[in-house]
């Protein structure tokens, strides 16, 4: 994974960063509420997001390998792990 994207002007690790702290967080902020009750169109939107970071910070890659390559998950996997993690503490609040 080249350290430099020339696309954005910056480093790779500074965009990743700044994704996962400053963009993701904004866009599951209300998984845990509205968990059972999110569309599959507003997931889908939410996934497109993440495409588009992606595509920015590995240009030359396809969205499969860039989550590989900066280790994430998919939107929906996420959101998935968040919604099946808030089932399972609401058994012991």
């Amino acid at each position: 994974m080249p350290l430099f994207s020339k696309a954005a002007k910056t480093f790779k690790g500074e965009l990743v960063s700044f994704y996962i702290t400053c963009i993701r967080p904004v866009c599951e902020h209300a998984i845990p509420v509205f968990h059972t009750s999110l569309s599959e169109y507003l997931l889908k939107d939410l996934e497109q997001v993440q495409k588009r970071a992606l595509a920015i910070i590995c240009p030359n890659q396809t969205y499969s390998d860039a989550l590989l390559s900066i280790n994430l998950e998919s939107f929906e996997q996420h959101h998935h792990h968040l919604s099946n993690r808030k089932a399972y503490l609401s058994l012991f609040m």
